[in-house]
Formats: structure tokens, C-alpha cells, sequence
């Protein structure tokens, strides 16, 4: 009987050998979708590359069924072959990301014979500029040749990046294909559905975190059989089993959240390039800040450059203007400067509209009793709670412990003695109330995500004249009445050890001031800030994108950082400190030589405790060319692990924390 190896949705890093019946030979492969018995119990898995376990047959068991309609392409298993090597991820990890549920093998089963609609096109290849026109063909002439091909769409806020695009995968849609759009937060799910529902006249799939799990599985089956030609989602949706995929997009290419930092450590970005050249495709980046990453290659004529320097009609790029708070008179308990507050009022006046920026979500950030002096901290980590007042909560952002606000010092038992410090978009909200009772007043994060369709449809119509947002109000919106964007703190980013801390507040201020003026009336922005001969800021005041990318890649070569140089960060966690110093002082002995490649740590991460759980690091630092992944894995296995510490391998690394 013939023997093959099985991917099982395990945490190990192994595959299991399983016996096939004869009568099932012929329709077993590598990729296929099968049922065994292990530990007791019936699982799905798939067929994956032979282990080459030299296991006597006789101790093996058969498989006990194989769906015989489903079975994932070649191409795709190298995809995610690779994917598990790059990312250091142990193999049974991946299923979960290929498969959300077993029900769906049965719904393919069932749908596999359905057939697929082809040949759908545009309902409007609408009036483009002679720059868009130029940057559609190029994309058109791509995917029109399905191989595989890398561009970046490098476009200021307002220049149609979208509708170039779109463009291509109207030619993906004729020539019966399919297309993937990777976009960083759910929220922006919604705009982009309508826009897609407005030019093609259907709507897209839609996968994410929040999909019903019954809609999931209808799509699954339906990307599988080609049936569904347009799929938009968060990280997850690269997994997909497509079956003829031409295109994928990356909208915001730039966007940090495009890397999942727990449990299964990778950047959808770096892997939606590997996967679309294991596929073949065309691979589009898109950003009007792109990433220091993507700048690189297109010098390195990786990258095919397409550049949209202008704002679609009469609309202008915002003026930009510096607040220096070191001479502003700022009342006790306020953060709105009397420049920016005077300002608001113009645009108000104007019949205009305001976004206020703060990257700080809740009402503040550290609360300390003045009486004993004591500061409300999570008991689980090493971070302070984060009072969150509209809910009447305080809330951990590393955890998500959450508790309700209380009236007195849990040390000292006086009530109300309570000092806040520092504010967070709830307490400008309040501060903006006060300064502008009869105006209609909005505020976006992450904790109402849901309803920011809803703020930004008020803000359309115009019922709404002020809102204060976090990073998630910095993304693609178009608020055509909006013209006065005004930043509260633009230290808050540069006030970090990561060293891409620059470039994200680069990328973020420029983000946010791009909202506003997007259509006749000129826009502007304000940006309060202690420092405001910071290189950061000097280049935004200046629109100077070209001087702070040089000088980001001549300080990053220097110290042969990324691009430049390769980063790996291991972190190590365990219930008990003193045995992970333990084992981190082991691991340090076993470090192999080599003179390409730098150690450093173990050393207590910068938030050390997070959900009971201590944390240490090491830091890898190494040239470009070294395999980085093996010295790891040769690293690791010369050490038996406690099986209370936890090892998480993160490649290209952008969290330090």
C-alpha cells in the first residue's frame, strides 16, 4: 500500500504518515484533502511533502477518506511550503490558516459542479488623466500576460491611485480571473465594497475577522471552483485556495498592521509577493507614503515605479504648517493651542470641516492617586491601565483586561483622588465640546470601528463638523468639505526606540493631512509639536519626501539595518522568571559562530510581563545574504526547551515591544 504524509492541524512541526487504500490510490496527491484518525479522534488534513519517516507500514494506519473533488494546487503548496520556512512557523499552524472549518470541504463538494461566471467587465474605463492612463496601461499589459511582475502605485493623497487599479482588474475580469485586494483594517472594507459595487456593478467577496463563519465557507468553496472573481479582506484572505488568481493588490502597502504580531508571526505584504510569484500573477503596491522597503527596490529596479505626483482636478495638496508649542500659553488641562483653536473656528466659519488627530486611543493614559501616590497598572503586565471614560472602564491595551473605573484608591481608600495625565481622543472630544458647544462633534478609534461608516457618511452630508480620530481616520477616506486637519501631538510616534519610528510618523502625519482639501477648497494642516526642527518635521513643512527618504536609507545602510540588513527577534516567555533566565542563559552558550552574524541579549523585553507570562529577547542582526532561518533552526534544536517556555520567532520584525 502506498504511504503518504499527512498535514494535520497540530502545533507541531511535523507531518504524520498514513496508509492508502489501493481503491484510493489514483486519486491522491499531494494537496489532497483527507480524513484520519489521530489521537482518538477523526480529523481533516492535508497531503503534504513525504517526511521521509522510515515508519515499519505495519504500524501504520489507513486513511479513512479522501474528498476526492478538492485538492490545492501545486503552485500553492510550494507558496505556503515557503511560507512556513521564511516565517519559521510549525507546519500544523498553517491548516488553520487554509482551512477555517471542516464543513467546508462538504460545501465544495457540494459546488463543485456549479459554473463559474466569466467574462463580467466594467458597467462604467472611465475620464482618467493622462498619468493614470499611462500607469493602467502598464498594469493592463501585465496581468494581460499573466506572469508574474511587481508595481508600485506611488501616488499622493487625491491622485485616483484607486481607479488605476481598478483598471487591471477589469482586464483580469474579461479575461475570466481573479483578483485579491489586501487592505490593512476592516474598516476600510466598506467604502471600497461600494466603490467596487459602483464600477463593476456586483459585489466582492469579503473576508475577515468579522465574515460569519457560514459566509466563509460558501466563499472558500466558491474561490476554489473560480466562481467568485474579487476577493477584498484582511491578512487572511491570501490563504484562499484561488484558482486562477491574476492580480493581487496591496492597498496601503505601508500599513504597519499589515503584520500580524501574535501567535502566527508573518507580514501579508512580503508573503503576498512569494505568493504571487509561486502563482505567476501581477503583484500592485499602493501608498502615498510607501514603505522605505518599496522605495528601495524601485531603486534596485525591483519595483516597477509608477508615479502620480497630482491631485485629481482643481484640488491642491494641503499647506502645512508647524505649531512650535514651546511658545504657545496652553491652560491647564487642555492640549489645543490657541493658534489651532483659532483656526478651527475659521474653518467652522467657513461652513467647513475639521479632523482633529490623536494616535491615543481612551480618555488618558496613566491615572496615580495624589494622595499616596499610587498608579493604576494591570496586575497582569507591565503597563498601566488606560481609563476609557465613555465606558466607564479601565482597560489594558497589551491584554485587554478590562475592569470598571474606580471612585477610590484601591492603596489609600480616598475617594475621588484621582490625577489623569496625558490625554487620549476621549478627553480632546471633551475639550472640543467645551471650546465648541453648538457644533456637532465625532470621534473614531479602534474601540467604534464599527461605526465609522456611519461618522463618515454624517461627515458627507455634512451633519457633522468636527472629528477627532487615531490612525484609523488616516487611511484612504475622501471627506470632500473637509479643509483644516489639525495634529495634537506630532511627538507622540517619534517618541520610540523602534527603528522604523521615524518613517511611520513620517508616513502617518503625511496620511492624516491628506484628508483634507481634497476637492475645490484648499486644505491645510497644523501640526502642534515641542520639536519642530525634527528632520521628520522639517520634511513635512518643506513637502519633501525625497530629503527624509535619504536621509532614513543613509542613517539605516550606515548601521546596516533594514533594507539593508536582516533583523530576527526571539522572544522567550515563561510563568516564572527565574526559570526563563535559566533557559535564556543556556540558549546564550549555544549561540553558533559565525562572523556575518550578531547576537544580541537575552535581556528582559521593554514591556517584560504580559498576561502573567515574563518575556526575554534576543536580537538577531545580520548582512543581507545569510540565511538567517537556518542558524535559527540550528540554534533552537540544540536546546530542550521547558514545556512552560513559549518561543516566538519573529523575521523582519517591527515590533521591539
Amino acid at each position: 500500500m502506498k504511504k503518504v504524509s499527512v498535514l494535520l492541524p497540530t502545533n507541531t512541526n511535523q507531518t504524520y504518515d498514513y496508509l492508502v487504500p489501493k481503491e484510493k490510490e489514483t486519486e491522491i496527491d499531494i494537496g489532497s484533502f483527507v480524513s484520519v484518525s489521530f489521537r482518538n479522534k477523526q480529523m481533516n488534513g492535508i497531503v503534504w511533502f513525504d517526511s521521509g519517516d522510515k515508519v515499519d507500514k505495519a504500524k501504520l494506519k489507513n486513511i479513512l477518506e479522501v474528498y476526492s473533488g478538492i485538492k490545492l494546487k501545486k503552485n500553492y503548496i510550494k507558496f505556503l511550503d515557503f511560507y512556513q520556512k521564511y516565517n519559521l512557523i510549525p507546519l500544523g499552524k498553517i491548516l488553520r490558516l487554509i482551512l477555517p472549518k471542516d464543513k467546508i470541504l462538504e460545501s465544495v463538494e457540494t459546488s463543485k459542479k456549479e459554473k463559474a461566471k466569466n467574462n463580467l467587465s466594467s458597467k462604467t474605463i472611465l475620464s482618467l488623466t493622462k498619468a493614470q492612463k499611462d500607469a493602467s496601461k502598464k498594469l493592463i499589459n501585465s496581468v494581460s500576460e499573466e506572469s508574474f511582475e511587481r508595481f508600485l502605485i506611488d501616488g499622493v493623497t487625491g491622485s485616483g491611485k484607486t481607479e488605476i487599479y481598478f483598471e487591471a482588474i477589469n482586464q483580469v475580469l474579461i479575461q475570466g480571473n481573479q483578483s485579491l485586494i489586501l487592505l490593512p483594517e476592516i474598516a476600510l472594507v466598506d467604502s471600497l465594497e461600494e466603490r467596487i459595487l459602483e464600477r463593476f456593478g456586483f459585489e466582492p467577496a469579503v473576508w475577515h475577522s468579522e465574515t460569519k463563519i457560514s459566509k466563509k465557507r460558501k466563499i472558500w468553496s466558491d474561490v476554489y471552483t473560480g466562481k467568485t472573481k474579487l476577493v477584498i479582506g484582511a491578512r487572511s484572505s491570501l490563504f484562499l485556495p484561488f484558482k486562477n488568481l491574476n492580480l493581487i493588490v496591496i492597498d496601503e502597502e505601508h500599513d504597519s498592521t499589515f503584520k500580524q504580531q501574535e501567535q502566527v508571526i508573518y507580514n501579508a505584504r512580503d508573503m503576498a509577493i512569494a505568493r504571487a510569484s509561486h502563482e505567476k500573477s501581477t503583484i500592485v503596491m499602493v501608498s502615498a507614503t510607501p514603505s522605505l522597503e518599496s522605495l528601495f527596490n524601485v531603486r534596485e529596479k525591483k519595483y516597477n515605479h509608477l508615479k502620480l505626483p497630482d491631485r485629481i482636478g482643481s484640488a491642491g495638496l494641503p499647506i502645512i504648517n508647524v505649531v512650535d508649542m514651546r511658545k504657545e500659553n496652553i491652560e491647564k488641562d487642555s492640549w489645543i493651542s490657541a493658534t489651532l483653536k483659532s483656526a478651527i473656528t475659521e474653518t467652522l466659519n467657513n461652513n467647513e470641516q475639521v479632523l482633529l488627530f490623536l494616535n491615543r486611543r481612551g480618555y488618558a493614559p496613566l491615572t496615580i492617586c495624589k494622595s499616596c501616590g499610587h498608579k493604576i497598572e494591570c496586575k497582569k503586565c507591565d503597563a498601566y491601565l488606560v481609563h476609557h471614560k465613555s465606558r466607564n472602564k479601565i482597560i489594558c491595551h497589551q491584554c485587554g483586561f478590562t475592569d470598571k473605573f474606580m471612585k477610590s484608591c484601591p492603596s489609600c481608600n480616598i475617594e475621588d483622588s484621582f490625577l489623569q495625565y496625558g490625554p487620549g481622543i476621549e478627553r480632546i472630544t471633551e475639550e472640543v465640546v467645551k471650546l465648541f458647544p453648538k457644533k456637532s462633534v465625532s470621534s473614531i478609534s479602534s474601540d467604534n470601528a464599527k461605526n465609522v461608516i456611519d461618522i463618515l457618511d454624517s461627515l458627507e452630508k455634512g451633519s457633522t463638523d468636527i472629528v477627532i480620530g487615531t490612525q484609523i481616520i488616516s487611511k484612504g477616506y475622501h471627506l470632500p468639505n473637509l479643509t483644516l486637519v489639525g495634529v495634537i501631538d506630532a511627538d507622540l510616534g517619534l517618541a520610540s526606540s523602534d527603528l522604523r519610528a521615524s518613517e511611520h510618523t513620517f508616513q502617518l502625519l503625511q496620511q492624516v493631512s491628506g484628508r483634507s482639501g481634497r476637492e475645490e477648497k484648499q486644505g491645510r494642516a497644523l501640526i502642534q509639536t515641542y520639536y519642530p526642527d525634527h528632520p521628520v518635521i522639517k520634511s513635512l513643512t518643506n513637502s519633501n519626501r525625497e530629503e527624509f527618504v535619504n536621509a532614513e536609507l543613509s542613517s539605516r545602510k550606515r548601521l546596516e539595518l533594514p533594507p539593508y540588513g536582516r533583523l530576527a527577534n526571539i522572544t522567550l516567555s515563561d510563568t516564572k522568571e527565574e526559570r526563563l533566565i535559566n533557559f535564556c542563559k543556556k540558549l546564550s552558550t549555544l549561540i553558533p559562530k559565525s562572523k556575518r552574524l550578531i547576537v544580541f541579549g537575552p535581556a528582559p523585553a521593554p514591556i517584560t510581563k504580559i498576561r502573567n507570562r515574563y518575556r526575554y529577547k534576543f536580537l538577531l542582526k545580520t548582512d543581507k545574504n545569510v540565511n538567517i532561518q537556518e542558524f535559527i533552526k540550528q540554534w533552537l534544536s540544540k536546546a530542550k526547551k521547558p514545556n512552560t517556555t513559549r518561543i516566538l520567532i519573529d523575521v523582519d520584525p517591527y515590533n521591539f515591544l
